[in-house]
């Protein structure tokens, strides 16, 4: 009966969404459209149907998707941000190891967990909400439309964190970017071929950033630079950096910019201010403490929001949690008598 209740709450009926919704689960679950791995969930599934990944221990498959699918795991960081934002009952994540979209894919979604290496090969692909501990990889096999990278944490020892080969109209959006390599020839963002928006996001460490034909809005560059040699055709305002490269080279406060050596990471955000990995990069917003004269990345934005991945129109989410119902608590008594059964207490919410 509890295995039973859970799932309703977490997966409604299916006449509900008018989408079949497929249970993936590696820890010996078993039923109706219920399957051991992504691979065998999308040879059963339909375009368009959704696929719903159970918190686990051991990681999952790496599928390559062929299908237009949504895939939707139980966020990260749970245990650390339960008490802030009543998260999941169930603090495991969902983790898989390599993402591949291909053709047939296109208009796919992948929200809520934790990945490590993504390659997105497809058009109209949104990555969002998910703890990415490998690299993205856009457009190595030829060029994609519209891809989409928000609001997620990406936070890696790599060559590239996330490296668009050949991306029309990409987005990268209220993101934390953090490479914590120290070559000058690493990068956080790379950008060989495409147009794109740059907006919201958090750029944290040496790295530097290679960003061609994009409108760049709303960042903080905390030790790393946008690469003035490679990078090309930038309409770059309302940024914020420690390091002076936006003076020099952006047009500083004429343009929004602004650069300080005593914009340091810990008078900006908040890392003494809470232990969750992603909530401590929110905004200080106690002004003239941390910075003399206020912080500039509060309501600094082009559109008078925060500046960084916790500001703009649609704000990084904490745990990565996707808009689907979840079981935040739930309680049952130990032992019960045949006539009484047992008291099962369960709490659920949706997000937006």
């Amino acid at each position: 009966m509890k295995r039973m209740l859970l799932l309703l709450l977490v997966v409604p009926a299916a006449s509900l969404w008018g989408q079949n919704r497929l249970r993936v689960n590696n820890s010996g679950a078993t039923g109706t459209n219920v399957y051991v791995s992504f691979a065998a969930a999308q040879t059963a599934a339909a375009v368009n149907d959704i696929l719903i990944a159970d918190h686990s221990n051991v990681n999952y498959d790496s599928p390559v998707f062929t299908k237009k699918l949504s895939v939707y795991g139980p966020g990260y960081f749970l245990s650390e941000n339960l008490a802030l934002d009543s998260t999941q009952a169930d603090a495991r994540p969902a983790h898989i190891p390599v993402v591949t979209f291909n053709a047939g894919s296109e208009g796919s979604v992948i929200q809520g967990f934790e990945l490590g290496d993504v390659y997105i090969n497809a058009n109209n692909i949104t990555l969002s909400r998910c703890r990415i501990t490998g690299q993205v990889f856009v457009g190595q096999a030829g060029a994609v439309l519209n891809p989409n990278i928000n609001q997620c944490f990406i936070d890696v020892n790599e060559t590239e964190a996330v490296r668009i080969y050949n991306g029309t109209n990409y987005v990268l959006a209220n993101n934390l970017l953090r490479n914590n390599n120290t070559s000058s020839a690493d990068y956080s963002l790379r950008v060989d071929n495409g147009t794109g928006l740059v907006i919201n996001n958090i750029f944290y460490g040496n790295p530097k950033n290679q960003i061609r034909n994009a409108t760049v809005q709303n960042n903080l560059f905390f030790f790393g630079i946008i690469d003035t040699v490679n990078s090309s055709n930038l309409t770059v305002s309302h940024n914020l950096s420690n390091l002076n490269f936006l003076n020099t080279f952006y047009g500083g406060v004429t343009n929004f910019n602004y650069a300080s050596s005593s914009y340091l990471p810990d008078s900006i955000v908040c890392f003494s201010m809470n232990p969750s990995p992603d909530i401590k990069y929110r905004l200080e917003t106690n002004p003239g403490i941390s910075v003399s004269g206020g912080n500039p990345a509060v309501l600094g934005g082009a559109d008078g929001k925060d500046m960084g991945m916790w500001g703009g129109a649609a704000p990084y989410k904490a745990s990565g949690m996707p808009p689907i119902p979840s079981t935040w608590f739930y309680q049952t008594q130990s032992t019960g008598t045949q006539s009484g059964g047992v008291t099962v207490t369960v709490k659920s919410k949706a997000r937006n």
